[in-house]
């Protein structure tokens, strides 16, 4: 082919048979603009009248000429054959960038509004119903390497419009491509229906629907987008709870350090969310149902971050109601995805006073407040790995080796007395606390009738007990004593060490005034102050 400049492949396919030649553009054939093709071909040797020869476009979406265009001053209508809108993210409070790609049918050149306009101007052009951004009105910075857009256009939250000026021509049939950044808002939406109008031309249709988006290859280059439905501008995702994996394993779970009665117990939340939790969309999350706990003030608590690091000190507890074990919180900073779609794992970590007497884990739930609320996720009693587990634990295996035949043992030495027997599993139940059962082995001084006798006590409790506690220690049946009633009865505590096999160890001698009834035969001893100086830990 002959003609270097027209838009058209060097080579043409050329049917001898029916006389066609196919010719293959390699580029934009502007509207308006005369292309010159020129081919060689071999005359026949016998004469013949001039061929008749026709043009036809193949492969493309043609707009139908009317058939007065060639009329005197006929002016076509704008249409749009390229009309879309997408955007960068679906994400609640997220820096969204909305891309608009534009085709048009006719050429947007410098004119006049009218016939009496003496102020020729370039079309403007305006985007409606832009329903869903937190954005406030401004003049934003507009991407485009066209050239024929205005480096600004005017966006106003108000009226949901953005409005942009044509610096330079618009050709008909060239795609154009800009733009322009918005943050989404915190509340989730469909896709609005965006409009586009164009002033000083007339449009096919005014305003003219600007709903398409791109297709789904723009996911790949927006990793953000998890549908097709959230490539369209402004589509902003339902925040949710990821409650598990594809594996089937759970995505969140409650647990806690301690189930012992009046212990600091740090309880841990894993949770995982669909979006990052930007803290300008001012999330809460709720853990409810933490009944029965000792912590009385919202600001006896400190909320930690484990995951991801870097937050605990912007972790804030704003309500905390004791009566119903309401806890709220919220972060003063954002916790980012941990997946280009958004997966959002959170783990935080807060301490509550355990009660003073032992219960089955109560029925924790879970939920989050993103202006629409979440959840809420119920752990019966909590969730661990695919199983629900009841109210309490089995006991520990060990818990049998706690009899009286032990404690003698232990007495004559140099037996160690064992951990406390708790089960293994009491970090899956949540505020679940060991009830303080004791083993006793009660000996005495001497036999005989009227005879002052010492009788001794050793005594091996389930569970820690706790200065904070204010433990009583009440001994029943002693009846049938010559010993009458008083408020001052001494009880010694042996000191730690000698012959005693573990028992009391590090403990100097102490002795405690003791409540005494003869008539039921009860002893009453209230051990704070021996515990509160026993250990650092009071116990």
């Amino acid at each position: 082919l002959g003609n270097a400049t027209a838009p058209l492949s060097s080579t043409a396919v050329w049917n001898n048979t029916r006389s066609s030649l196919v010719l293959t553009a390699s580029g934009t054939l502007l509207l308006g603009t005369d292309y010159v093709v020129t081919f060689a071909v071999q005359n026949q040797a016998a004469s013949k009248p001039a061929a008749s020869v026709s043009v036809s476009v193949t492969s493309l979406s043609v707009v139908t000429v009317p058939s007065n265009f060639s009329n005197a001053l006929y002016i076509a209508m704008l249409d749009w054959t390229v009309k879309t809108a997408s955007q960068s993210t679906p994400w609640p409070c997220d820096a969204n960038t909305i891309t608009v790609q534009l085709q048009p049918t006719v050429s947007l050149m410098l004119c006049k509004a009218s016939a009496t306009d003496s102020n020729p101007g370039y079309p403007v052009l305006t985007l409606a119903n832009l329903v869903g951004s937190s954005t406030l009105s401004a003049a934003l910075v507009v991407t485009s390497s066209s050239g024929v857009f205005a480096s600004t256009g005017a966006w106003n939250q108000t009226a949901r419009t953005f409005v942009l000026n044509l610096t330079s021509q618009m050709n008909a049939s060239q795609l154009y491509t800009f733009s322009f950044p918005l943050t989404n808002q915190k509340s989730y939406q469909s896709a609005p229906n965006i409009s586009l109008a164009t002033s000083r031309l007339t449009q096919v249709s005014s305003p003219y629907a600007i709903m398409s988006a791109q297709g789904s290859a723009w996911m790949s280059t927006n990793s953000k987008l998890n549908s097709t439905d959230e490539i369209a501008a402004l589509f902003i995702r339902r925040p949710a709870f990821l409650a598990s994996a594809p594996t089937g394993d759970p995505r969140w779970s409650v647990n806690q350090s301690s189930a012992y009665p009046c212990a600091d117990n740090t309880i841990t939340v894993s949770l995982t969310f669909n979006v990052p939790l930007f803290s300008s969309c001012a999330f809460q999350i709720t853990v409810s149902n933490l009944v029965n706990t000792g912590t009385m003030s919202p600001s006896a608590i400190t909320v930690s971050s484990i995951f991801p690091a870097g937050t605990s000190s912007s972790y804030t507890v704003t309500s905390w109601t004791q009566s119903t074990g309401q806890l709220a919180i919220k972060a003063g900073s954002d916790v980012p995805a941990t997946t280009a779609v958004g997966e959002t794992p959170v783990t935080f970590s807060f301490t509550l006073i355990n009660p003073p007497f032992g219960q089955d884990a109560p029925t924790l739930s879970v939920s989050a407040d993103f202006v629409v609320a979440l959840g809420p996720l119920v752990a019966s009693h909590n969730v661990s790995y695919g199983t629900t587990f009841d109210g309490h634990p089995a006991d520990d295996a060990g818990a049998a080796a706690f009899t009286d035949n032990y404690l003698l043992n232990s007495l004559a030495g140099p037996t160690t007395p064992a951990a406390y027997p708790v089960a293994t599993t009491f970090a899956q139940y949540p505020l679940f606390v060991v009830a303080p059962r004791l083993h006793t082995l009660a000996m005495q001084s001497t036999p005989f009738p009227c005879a002052s006798n010492t009788l001794s006590f050793a005594v091996l409790s389930r569970a820690p007990l706790l200065a904070r506690c204010q433990p009583l220690l009440t001994i029943t049946g002693l009846s049938s004593t010559g010993t009458a009633s008083t408020n001052n009865l001494l009880a010694t505590f042996l000191s730690g060490g000698t012959g005693a096999g573990g028992f009391n160890a590090g403990v100097a001698a102490q002795t405690l005034s003791a409540s005494w009834l003869q008539s039921p035969g009860t002893l009453t001893m209230n051990l704070t102050s021996l515990l509160s100086s026993a250990t650092a830990s009071g116990s």
